[in-house]
């Protein structure tokens, strides 16, 4: 996981509560610098709010940030692909997948259905890995190339007009593959919200830029000027 995620999972794990940029360094084993850096990221985020309190940790009087929650991923297929990416070679029938993703079982088949052309999935039939049964079953497949923990190879995230960006885009055998999580108020779970998308391109840097225009035009949809 990079820095600024760890931060945020940290930040995750006590929602409502002030810390400083020192101490949330100090907790992830980072410097002050790269601590106040993230921080001041983060504030600018929605789910996120920075003003000036006491820190819980220190006790101190200064600029703290808390995580405020109410953002959460937007559209099923994100959240389908962005869990099996960070839990690659594990076969899961859909029932299982809909479980650990509290996502509808119809969605789940609706995304399983349509990620199973992509070389980096594979939908067979077998044992599910969890309950056993023998039914259609889906992985995202480890390979050299990096589909494991493309979550964590984080390019950046970017704040647009009220919803958060995050670039994710992830390695396979011919390219990069353009994935993006689009991120507003939790409920908000739009079946249409750009995702992984289907072109292969040669860097990650034009992945997550292709990625990036289709997250703005899709927002630009929901939040006319």
């Amino acid at each position: 996981m990079t820095h600024q995620e760890h931060v945020e999972a940290y930040l995750r794990r006590h929602p409502g509560v002030f810390f400083c940029s020192a101490c949330v360094a100090h907790e992830i084993n980072t410097t002050a610098d790269i601590g106040r850096s993230i921080t001041w990221t983060l504030q600018a985020l929605p789910g996120y709010e920075m003003r000036g309190s006491k820190c819980v940790t220190c006790l101190r009087g200064k600029r703290t940030i808390r995580y405020v929650g109410g953002h959460g991923v937007v559209g099923a297929t994100a959240r389908v692909v962005l869990f099996m990416l960070t839990n690659t070679d594990i076969y899961l029938c859909d029932a299982c997948l809909a479980f650990a993703t509290e996502i509808g079982l119809a969605d789940v088949r609706r995304v399983t259905g349509s990620i199973a052309p992509l070389a980096e999935f594979d939908r067979t039939t077998g044992a599910c890995t969890v309950c056993s049964r023998e039914t259609d079953v889906t992985a995202a497949l480890h390979t050299d190339e990096g589909v494991d923990g493309a979550n964590q190879i984080v390019t950046g995230t970017v704040p647009y007009r009220g919803w958060r960006i995050d670039l994710l885009s992830y390695r396979i055998a011919d390219g990069w593959r353009p994935f993006v999580l689009i991120k507003g108020m939790l409920g908000a779970a739009m079946q249409d919200a750009p995702s992984v998308l289907w072109s292969v391109v040669r860097t990650k840097a034009e992945a997550d830029a292709e990625a990036l225009r289709e997250a703005k035009a899709w927002v630009d949809t929901r939040s006319p000027a």
